[in-house]
């Protein structure tokens, strides 16, 4: 499995569990006002870019837009869109229209599935739904959807048998895509976090946490959402904590009032251990500045290299 699709199957697990919403408040729990009205922060982040489909999309079923999401929180809106196979302001959106993008360009399968993979249902001439394929094994393939599950609608894992009858098919992504285009962004610096750090996220506000990114690390920007940014092949941070400024250099340490007292003890040791030869002052000094060769000599004397 590549990388890329390690990564995306990494964001879309991060959402099992997330619920459909009653109304459009607390979008970004996972459970919070659970009900079925359709909304979810998916559609309002897809809506929120504005030209993804073909219009705004929240309060519509989601399991489409759930995919798309997953694409593009995890590649930023113009390598999704490439690996999605569809054309902005367009019927992505919907599972008959995105199927028939990854038909336009060859990149359909009605068997053979891979993770990474855009799984497609439905009977007839009716696509119905969609989902993330995640894994094959036996006879079986495992996926992530939206829109699904008993009870609560959510995001689920599901599994069917490869011989499901309303399986239609699998669209594939060039994945190729994602180590030859070139992506436009700018670099940030992080800033103002204290000790902590930045951290970056599988999603913004809610996310996993996947590492956290040092005071003065640069990022590589590629898209930004609601005070968020996306970066290069990582993950999501916050922008209030991102600077377009780069940090100025720290000053070169100067010696410390009575740093040569301190270090009096340390060199009558060296010297008891015939490092090198004190001045008879009390007092020393190298007489040239030290090489990697001699650092490793008076380790090696001091049995630090046993």
């Amino acid at each position: 499995m590549s990388a890329a699709v390690e990564r995306l199957l990494a964001t879309a697990a991060a959402e099992v569990g997330y619920h459909e919403k009653a109304s459009n408040k607390d979008l970004d729990s996972k459970t919070g006002n659970s009900g079925s009205a359709n909304y979810t922060k998916y559609a309002r982040d897809l809506d929120a870019i504005g030209n993804i489909y073909n219009g705004r999309k929240q309060g519509y079923d989601w399991c489409d837009v759930f995919v798309d999401t997953m694409f593009i929180m995890t590649f930023g809106v113009t390598l999704a869109m490439k690996l999605l196979c569809q054309e902005y302001s367009g019927c992505g959106a919907g599972c008959k229209y995105s199927m028939g993008y990854y038909q336009a360009q060859g990149q359909f399968h009605t068997s053979g599935p891979q993770p990474g993979d855009q799984i497609f249902f439905g009977s007839g001439n009716t696509v119905s739904h969609t989902g993330i394929v995640e894994k094959v094994q036996g006879s079986k393939v495992y996926t992530i959807e939206g829109n699904t599950g008993s009870g609560s609608v959510q995001v689920a894992r599901c599994v069917y048998p490869l011989t499901y009858g309303t399986i239609k098919g699998y669209g594939r992504p060039d994945w190729s895509l994602v180590d030859s285009i070139t992506l436009i962004g700018w670099t940030g610096y992080v800033a103002n976090t204290g000790d902590e750090g930045l951290n970056c996220r599988t999603y913004p506000v809610a996310g996993n946490v996947l590492k956290a990114f040092p005071e003065g690390t640069a990022l590589y920007i590629i898209q930004e959402l609601n005070g968020w940014g996306l970066t290069l092949n990582e993950g999501w941070v916050s922008l209030d904590y991102v600077s377009k400024t780069a940090p100025a250099p720290a000053p070169e340490p100067k010696p410390e009032d009575g740093a040569a007292d301190y270090a009096k003890p340390f060199c009558a040791k060296a010297v008891a251990k015939s490092v090198f030869q004190g001045d008879g002052t009390g007092d020393y000094h190298w007489t040239s500045p030290i090489t990697r060769q001699d650092l490793c000599v008076v380790l090696d004397r001091l049995h630090l290299l046993d």
